[in-house]
């Protein structure tokens, strides 16, 4: 790889979400696995609703981008990944229910998606990444979705 050349987070060929540590996440991941893991040890329970379930953890993404990372869980299968960077990585105050902040913070996502997967959004037989705004939430991120394969 030329060095000049930013490592990319997602392994284009099955979607997994590689991490900085070496731990990849993704369309195999199973959930007893991920707890077992080191993120999933010190990974906080977000929705805990009979088999659906989603944890929240900070890592260093390969390439070193921090990410807050949640995946979302039915049974045992992961359906998706959402990722969004800390507040601090803007250059400007991300305000909660701010719609001009979130378009922007989508933009901005929009864009490193581009510089790291060529377009967005991003779609291949084991799923699809795309950036997000959630007006009824409040916020913007990425989702690696692996419950849209096409294959």
């Amino acid at each position: 790889m030329d060095p000049s050349e930013k490592q990319s987070p997602f392994d284009a060929r099955n979607g997994d979400l590689v991490l900085a540590d070496g731990e990849r996440i993704g369309a195999t991941t199973r959930k007893d696995v991920f707890l077992s893991s080191i993120h999933g040890r010190r990974a906080k329970a977000c929705v805990a609703n009979g088999p659906w379930c989603s944890f929240r953890f900070e890592a260093a993404a390969a390439g070193g981008e921090r990410l807050i990372v949640i995946p979302q869980f039915h049974d045992q299968e992961l359906l998706f990944i959402e990722l969004a960077w800390p507040e601090d990585r803007f250059g400007f105050e991300v305000v909660p229910w701010d719609e001009a902040s979130c378009l922007k913070e989508k933009a901005a996502y929009e864009a490193w998606l581009t510089e790291l997967l060529g377009s967005v959004p991003f779609q291949e037989g084991w799923g699809s990444v795309a950036a997000y705004y959630d007006s009824k939430g409040g916020s913007s991120f990425v989702r690696v979705d692996y419950s849209d394969a096409s294959g």
